[in-house]
C-alpha cells in the first residue's frame, strides 16, 4: 500500500472530479450492499398483524324487571407473515446502479486502443441484447434491440474514433444523456420498465458480479503481503504465509461447511464481508496491476474507471440478490466467493513465494514489485485458479449452475408477479422449484400465490417446502397458520414449537406459540411464550396486550402485575384491554382515551374494541361522549361492525343527553333485525324506558335553567318527564315558539302514547298551534285510555277551545 492513499490527487482536475464522483456511487452502492445483506428476508417480507375480537358480556345498566346487556371487548393478535413483495423501487435502484456501472466501463474503453475497444464495446452490445427490450414492445423481430445498439455502439465509435480528445466527464455525459433518454421513454410507455430490465440482466449481471469477484480474490492477501513487510525484518516470508494460512485454512473450512463435509459450528469469516473489503482494496490494488499493462492500459484514463464500473456494477447485482431474498443467486454469489477466495488466494501465495520469497526474507518491500514476477507471470496463476474452481465446480455437481437458473427464473416470476399475471408467474417458479426444489425463494413464492389465488391448502404445502434447507421464521408462521385455519390445531403447535426451537430470538414466533397454547388452556405456557415476545420483539406492546387479554378470561387471576407496565403503553390493543379492565373491574387507567381515537376512518379489529371500550367505560364515568359511531357505521369498510356500532350510538346518546334519539335508533334496529342484535336493541329499548319512568330533575337543575339552551339541554336529559316538559312548554311559549315543545311532545308521546299527563299535555299545545284536528283525536286517544282523566280535563279543553274560536271570530 503506498502511503499517500489518495492517489487520485495527481490525476488532472476533471478527471480527478469525475472519479472521485465515480467512487462516491461505489460507496453508495457498497452501503446499499450492506443494508440489503443485513436486513436479509425483512427486504421482501413482513409481519402483518391479525387481530382477534374476544368478548365479555356484562350488564351495564338495570331496572327491577330489564337489563342493558353490553359486551367489553378484548383484542388478541397473531403476527402473520406476509405474502413475498416484490419491490418496483428496489428494482429500480439496481438497474440504476447497474447501467450506471457499465456506462462507466464503456467510458473507459472508449479510450482504450483499437482491440480493446472492440472487446469492451462488444460485450457492452451483448449485455443490452440480453435485457429483452423487445418483449417490452411486444416484437420478435429485434428491432428494438438493434435500434438501442445501433445508438449506443455510434455514440461509443463516435467518441473512441472522432473524439480522442474528449474529457472523460464528457463521454460519460453523453453516455448518460442517451441511456437517461432510453430509460425515460421506456419508463413512459411501458409499466414495470425497471422491473423488466432488473430482471432479464440477471445472467449478465451475474457474470459481471464473479468476474468481480475473481479479479479482487487476492486483495485481501495483498493486503496480508503489506502488513508482513511493513517490519522491514528477515521474517516478512514467514509472517505472510502463517496470516495467509490462517485465513486460507478458514476458507477452507468454510467451504467444508457450506457442501456439508463437516457440521462445526464455528464462528465463520462471512464471504460477503470478504468481497466487500475486497472490492474496496481492490481500488488500490487495480492500480497497481495496471501498471504491469501500461502498454495498452492508462490507469488515469482508463483502467481507474473499467474497475470503478465493474465494482459498482457488481455490487449492485451481488445487492439486488439479497433485496430480492433470491437466496439461489445468493448462494452462487457465495459460493463464487469462497472458490475464487481459496483457489486463487492459495495460488497467490504460491505465486509470491516463488517469485518474492527471496526478496521477503531480505526485510525488502515486495508488494512494491508484487506485479513484475521473476519467474512466472501471474496470469498463468490465474488460469490454474480457473481450473481449481472448475473442479470445485464438477466436484458438487454443477450445483450452483442450477441454483443460477432457479435465480433467473425467481426474477421473472417476480416480474410476473408484479403485473398480476399469476399463471406465468407460477410457471417460472415452477421452472425454478425444478432445477432447485428447496431454495426458499421459489416455495415461498409459490405460497405468495397460492394465497393470493385462495388455495390455501396448496400454500401449506409450499410454505412446509420452503423449510427444507434455508428455514426462517415466515415460513414456520405461514405454516402454522395453515395448519389452523385447516383444524389441524396440534400440527400448527408442533410447528411453531420447532419454529421457535430454530430461532430462538423470534418473537413473532414466540408470541404465536403462546396464542397457541392459550387455546389449550395451558396458562404457564402461554404466560412464559407471551413474556418471551414481550422481550423479543418485533413489536413488545402487542404481545403485552395478548397477556392482559388471556389474563381477562382467567377466573380469579391477580392483573396488577400487568397493569403499571401496560400503562405506559400507548399501543391500541394495549388501551383497548386496559379499557376492558377498566369497564369490568374498575382498575386501570383511562385517562389516555382520546389520544389514539381515529373517528373517522376504517377501523380495525383493535381499533373497533377500542372505541366500544371508550364509549362502554365513558358511560359508567359520566363523560362527555363525542365519538360519531353512526358516521363510521356508514362506511363500507366497516360493515362488519355495523350492528355494534349503532348499539354504541345508541347508548352514547341515551347517556350523553339525546335520549329520544337512541329511542329511536333502538326502536328502528329492533324492528329491522329479530335475531340476536334485534334482541339486543329491543332489551335496551325497554330498561331505559322503564328507567324513564323514574327520572327526574334535581332541585338544583330546576333552578338553573334559564335560557333556551337549557330547556333544551333538559328536553334532551329528560324527554318523557311531564313536570319538564310542562316548564318547557311555558319557556318556549312565552318565547314565541311554540313549535318546539310541540314537537318535543309528539316524540314523547311515541314512546308513551297511553300517558294521561303528556296527553294533555299534547291537546293544550296543539291548541295553541290552532292544530284543532290533532288535539281532538289526542282527546279521543285519552277518552279511550283514561275515562276518568278525559272528564276531568275537558272543562279544560273546551274553555280552551272556545277561547280559541272567540279570538278567530274577533280576527274575522
Amino acid at each position: 500500500m503506498p502511503s499517500s492513499l489518495p492517489f487520485w490527487n495527481f490525476f488532472s482536475r476533471p478527471t480527478r472530479r469525475f472519479y472521485q464522483f465515480a467512487l462516491g456511487l461505489l460507496v453508495i452502492s457498497a452501503l446499499l450492499f450492506t443494508v440489503a445483506w443485513l436486513r436479509g428476508l425483512d427486504t421482501v417480507l413482513h409481519w402483518d398483524v391479525l387481530s382477534e375480537l374476544g368478548e365479555i358480556p356484562f350488564t351495564l345498566d338495570r331496572v327491577p324487571t330489564s337489563e342493558v346487556p353490553a359486551v367489553a371487548y378484548t383484542v388478541t393478535e397473531q403476527l402473520v407473515a406476509s405474502p413475498m413483495a416484490v419491490h418496483e423501487s428496489s428494482a429500480a435502484l439496481f438497474a440504476g446502479l447497474w447501467l450506471t456501472g457499465l456506462l462507466l466501463v464503456l467510458t473507459g474503453a472508449t479510450t482504450l486502443n483499437r482491440l480493446g475497444f472492440s472487446i469492451g464495446t462488444g460485450l457492452f452490445m451483448l449485455v443490452l441484447v440480453s435485457l429483452n427490450l423487445d418483449a417490452l414492445a411486444g416484437r420478435s423481430d429485434r428491432l428494438v434491440s438493434i435500434g438501442v445498439v445501433a445508438l449506443y455502439g455510434g455514440l461509443a465509435f463516435y467518441l473512441n474514433a472522432f473524439r480522442p480528445n474528449a474529457s472523460l466527464p464528457l463521454r460519460f455525459g453523453l453516455l448518460l444523456g442517451l441511456t437517461l433518454v432510453l430509460c425515460g421513454i421506456g419508463t413512459w410507455q411501458f409499466p414495470h420498465f425497471a422491473l423488466h430490465v432488473a430482471s432479464h440482466a440477471q445472467p449478465a449481471a451475474l457474470l459481471l458480479g464473479l468476474g468481480l469477484i475473481f479479479l479482487v480474490s487476492f486483495e485481501i492477501l495483498n493486503g496480508f503481503l503489506f502488513v508482513a513487510t511493513q517490519s522491514g525484518g528477515s521474517q516478512g516470508l514467514l509472517h505472510f504465509v502463517v496470516i495467509s494460512a490462517v485465513y486460507l485454512l478458514n476458507l477452507l473450512l468454510l467451504y467444508l461447511y457450506n457442501v456439508r463435509t463437516i457440521d462445526w459450528k464455528l464462528l465463520y469469516l462471512s464471504p460477503f464481508l470478504i468481497f466487500l473489503v475486497s472490492v474496496g482494496l481492490g481500488v488500490w490494488g487495480v492500480r497497481r496491476q495496471t501498471t504491469a499493462w501500461s502498454g495498452w492500459l492508462d490507469f488515469e484514463m482508463s483502467g481507474a474507471f473499467l474497475y470503478a464500473g465493474l465494482a459498482l456494477a457488481g455490487l449492485a447485482a451481488v445487492g439486488y440478490a439479497f433485496a430480492t431474498a433470491n437466496d439461489p443467486l445468493v448462494e452462487v454469489y457465495e459460493d463464487g466467493i469462497v472458490y475464487a477466495h481459496l483457489v486463487m488466494g492459495a495460488l497467490y501465495v504460491l505465486y509470491v513465494v516463488v517469485n518474492f520469497g527471496q526478496v521477503l526474507n531480505r526485510g525488502l518491500d515486495a508488494w512494491k514489485v508484487v506485479y513484475k514476477p521473476v519467474h512466472w507471470p501471474l496470469g498463468i496463476y490465474r488460469g490454474a485458479a480457473l481450473v481449481g474452481m472448475a473442479v470445485l465446480l464438477a466436484a458438487n455437481k454443477y450445483f450452483p449452475f442450477y441454483q443460477t437458473l432457479a435465480g433467473y427464473y425467481n426474477g421473472l416470476g417476480d416480474l410476473e408477479t408484479a403485473r398480476a399475471d399469476f399463471r406465468s408467474a407460477e410457471a417460472y417458479y415452477q421452472a425454478a422449484r425444478q432445477v432447485e426444489f428447496q431454495n426458499h425463494k421459489t416455495n415461498y413464492a409459490l405460497a405468495s400465490l397460492a394465497l393470493v389465488q385462495g388455495d390455501p391448502s396448496a400454500a401449506g404445502v409450499y410454505f412446509k417446502e420452503a423449510l427444507r434447507k434455508q428455514p426462517s421464521p415466515y415460513a414456520y408462521a405461514g405454516l402454522a397458520r395453515m395448519q389452523a385455519e385447516a383444524g389441524l390445531f396440534f400440527d400448527a403447535l408442533f410447528t411453531l414449537r420447532e419454529g421457535f426451537g430454530k430461532f430462538p430470538e423470534s418473537g413473532a414466533l414466540a408470541n404465536n406459540l403462546a396464542y397457541q397454547f392459550s387455546k389449550t388452556g395451558v396458562v404457564d405456557s402461554t404466560e412464559i411464550y407471551y413474556r418471551k415476545a414481550a422481550r423479543l420483539g418485533p413489536n413488545p406492546d402487542l404481545s403485552l396486550g395478548n397477556a392482559l387479554a388471556f389474563r381477562l378470561k382467567q377466573p380469579g387471576t391477580n392483573l396488577d402485575s400487568l397493569l403499571a407496565q401496560a400503562d405506559e403503553s400507548d399501543y391500541v390493543g394495549v388501551r383497548a384491554n386496559l379499557l376492558t379492565i377498566a369497564a369490568l373491574t374498575g382498575k386501570g387507567s383511562p385517562e389516555k382515551t382520546g389520544t389514539i381515537l381515529r373517528p373517522d376512518s376504517a377501523l380495525g379489529v383493535a381499533e373497533f374494541a377500542y372505541l366500544a371500550n371508550v364509549a362502554l367505560l365513558r358511560t359508567r364515568t359520566d363523560q362527555g361522549l363525542t365519538i360519531r359511531f353512526d358516521e363510521l357505521a356508514k362506511k363500507e369498510a366497516n360493515a362488519q361492525f355495523f350492528d355494534d356500532l349503532q348499539y354504541l350510538q345508541a347508548l352514547q346518546d341515551y347517556y350523553g343527553g339525546d335520549k329520544l334519539a337512541a329511542f329511536d335508533r333502538l326502536e328502528g334496529r329492533a324492528a329491522a333485525d329479530t335475531g340476536r342484535s334485534g334482541a339486543q336493541f329491543r332489551a335496551a329499548l325497554t330498561t331505559f324506558l322503564i328507567k324513564e319512568e323514574t327520572t327526574r330533575p334535581t332541585a338544583q337543575e330546576l333552578a338553573a335553567w334559564r335560557t333556551a339552551k337549557d330547556y333544551e339541554t333538559a328536553l334532551g336529559r329528560y324527554p318523557l318527564n311531564a313536570d319538564v316538559l310542562t316548564r318547557a312548554m311555558a319557556f318556549f311559549n312565552q318565547a314565541k315558539q311554540p313549535q318546539r315543545p310541540y314537537d318535543a311532545l309528539l316524540l314523547a308521546r311515541r314512546y308513551r302514547p297511553s300517558d294521561p299527563d303528556l296527553t294533555k299535555l299534547y291537546i293544550r299545545q296543539s291548541l295553541t298551534l290552532n292544530l284543532r284536528d290533532y288535539a281532538a283525536e289526542a282527546m279521543d286517544d285519552l277518552e279511550l285510555d283514561h275515562p276518568a282523566v278525559f272528564a276531568q280535563f275537558l272543562p279544560v279543553y273546551q274553555a280552551q277551545l272556545a277561547l280559541i274560536e272567540k279570538q278567530a271570530d274577533g280576527f274575522q
